[in-house]
Order: C-alpha cells, then structure tokens, then sequence
C-alpha cells in the first residue's frame, strides 16, 4: 500500500469499482462519481476493495459527508463490510503518517532555522532535551514543528524519542575509537561483509573490539551493489553464499527464537530508479534460496535473516514482497534525492545523516525504529555480549 509522503495529499485506498481516474475532481463530480446512493447502503463491500486505486484525501471527505452514519467500523477479518465514513477517520490523520517525536540532542542550544541551511535566519535557538516533531527532511536538515511554529533543525542535532543511536561505516576501528564512540551515545554500529574490497571488510578481531567496547554489531554485504547488472539470480545466490562464508569466519551468531540475527543486503542507488525492481526482485530471490538450501543441509537447521538495506522505493517494494521475513534499513539521501522524506513505515533502521565526520571517521549515522528495539540489530560474537 502506497503511504503518503509528508508534502502529499493522495492516499491509495480501496475501491475498484469506485473508478476514480483524476488526480483532482470538482466537488460536484466526485459526489457522482462516489455515489451508492442507488444500493442505498454507506458501507463497501470487501470484494470492492483495491490497493492500487489512488484517491485524493479531498474526495474522502466529500464522500464521507455524503454518508456521515457513524456506525462503527468493521472488522475487515470477520466482517465483509467496510463504514464509509471512517474511511474519512483515516483520511483526516494521514498529515500525521509520518510525523515523529523527537528531542534536541546536543551539547548546547541548537538553532531553529525558517529554512535548510545555516544561512537561513534563526527563529531562535533550541536548548538540549527541546522536545518537538519531525515532519520532513531536505538534505541534512529536518523540518520540524516546534509549539506553533515550522522551521528546520540540523539532523544531526535531532533524535526521535526511545530510539538508539548507530552509524555505520567502510572504516576498520581499534578498541579505543569503538570506545569513544559508545561514550559518545552510540549504541550499534554497521560493518561490511565483502568479496570485492577487502579494506572494509569485517574482521572477528574487530567484531570482538566493538562488542568489548558495549556495541552492538550491525552486519551488511556490499560489494558494488550499485547497477542494474550487478542485480539478477547468480549475483544473489553468489553474494549471500559469501555473506554465510564470512558471517560464519566473523562468527555471528544465527538466528533463534528470540534472538534474531540477521545479515542485511545492499541495493545502493545513487539516483532513484536506476535498479529496476524486477532486478532487486530476483537478486534477493537468489538471496533467500541459497539461505532456505544452507538451512536445509545444516544438521541444526540454523539460519541467518535476511535485511535489505535501500531507499524507500526499494524497501517498500521488497517488504510487500516478502513480509515479515525481510529486516528494513531505510538509507537516507543519495545523489539526486533532494528533499526526500519518504520514511517507510516498518523500518528496523533508519539512516538519517550521510558522509559525516565523527570522531576523525568518515561515518554515516543511524537510529533503530523507534520502539528502541535492539533485539533485530544483533551480531553476538561468541564468547563476547
């Protein structure tokens, strides 16, 4: 299902024999178009139901009041009747679909900004711990509402409530930096498996440094990972044969009841669109098959779960196509992705700076879905946490 953007006004939701064509409608056309009056009924029925049908949140609520009975809405998994009117219920809060508590997260007072850059005038300054809402994103920035007011805050500076805060990054780091790190705030950190480039592959000696220093250890593989031509079936099944090579070599723990380790997976788009889906679709097939055929062949059965690591687009389509299966770690901006805000829903973990320095280490930061869950980011190195 196609979720609203937090500068969108369209909504898919489900109505095939409704036939809406138009992205704007006259309000007295779109009574006529939505009209049951004839079935003399406010209610859908579940086999009129579409998930590819887009309606403008406009046309909902000429609709609804149309049919304003406020009859309760019915269980979709019991009952074969959908209530009109509440569809006007969902309508009326998709401005909030992507909204997100957070606070101030600095040392000192942080300025709030009538727009994405530190020459944009200064609403006033922001203290530590200032709690406010995210609702959208332009590069580094976030825009964010603060009381009565709409500005921007440095991304850096802005962290959503209960989440923990990771990065991940191509560098190899000793005990010491992992340390300065997590004295930092940090509270996971993403390192590479790789065939392709060996400088920033992940080593058992610096998995046990990260674990000794009180982080949790993201896994990924990557090599290029960055063209169509890199994603089909045999790159899939050659890429996830090398990741169970070097997470067994690293010696991250598989995934049990409970305690769910998983190795995520990179499509790396520098511009929106230039991996087709079809592609990612087969590659991550291939993925899941040599991961299904070593569980198969393993006397204990064990596993690794898999994560895709990607844009909105990307995730979003590979959630719908496996479920609850995938892990979700959404990539914040890449070349060519201005104001780009569309945060999936599902996330396990979100990338909300890119190419930063910290720490005198070229990173990229992260934060886990904000429940504060940890437990889908582990890489439990034995005899260590």
């Amino acid at each position: 299902m196609k979720a609203m953007g937090a500068f969108g006004l369209s909504f898919i939701i489900a109505m095939s024999t409704l036939a809406y064509t138009e992205t704007k409608a006259e309000e007295d056309n779109t009574r006529n178009k939505y009209s049951l009056a004839e079935e003399g009924t406010d209610l859908l029925r579940k086999t009129d139901i579409n998930l590819d049908m887009i309606i403008d949140i406009k046309d909902l609520s000429i609709v609804a009041k149309s049919y304003n009975k406020k009859a309760k809405l019915a269980d979709i998994n019991e009952d074969s009747l959908v209530d009109i009117y509440d569809i006007t219920l969902v309508a009326k809060n998709m401005d909030k679909s992507y909204e997100e508590e957070a606070h101030i997260q600095s040392a000192g007072s942080v300025n709030f900004r009538k727009g994405p850059g530190e020459k944009e005038a200064i609403i006033y300054p922001l203290e530590n711990g200032t709690a406010l809402t995210i609702i959208g994103k332009s590069d580094d920035w976030y825009k964010v509402r603060y009381k009565d007011k709409v500005g921007f805050v440095a991304a850096q500076f802005v962290m959503p409530d209960i989440a923990q805060r990771g990065f991940d990054t191509y560098t190899s780091l000793s005990l010491s930096q992992y340390q300065q790190f997590k004295k930092d705030g940090y509270s996971f950190v993403a390192r590479y498996y790789s065939a392709k480039d060996q400088a920033k592959k992940l080593t058992k000696e610096e998995a046990q440094a990260a674990s000794q220093a009180g982080l949790r250890l993201v896994a990924i593989y990557q090599d290029y990972n960055n063209k169509a031509e890199y994603f089909n079936y045999e790159y899939g099944v050659a890429q996830s044969t090398e990741a169970i090579k070097q997470a067994i070599e690293v010696g991250q723990s598989f995934s049990v009841a409970g305690k769910p380790s998983a190795i995520y997976f990179a499509v790396d788009e520098s511009n929106v669109g230039d991996i087709p889906l079809s592609n990612i679709e087969e590659y991550f097939r291939g993925i899941k098959d040599t991961m299904d055929k070593f569980s198969a062949d393993d006397p204990e059965k064990r596993r690794w779960d898999i994560g895709v690591y990607g844009n909105y687009r990307v995730v979003k389509f590979l959630q719908e196509k496996m479920g609850t299966d995938l892990y979700i770690w959404q990539t914040s901006m890449g070349t060519g992705q201005a104001n780009y805000f569309s945060k999936y829903f599902n996330y396990n973990i979100y990338q909300n700076l890119h190419e930063v320095n910290r720490n005198g280490v070229r990173i990229d930061e992260n934060y886990s879905n904000v429940r504060g869950d940890l437990e889908h980011l582990p890489l439990a190195i034995k005899g260590d946490i």
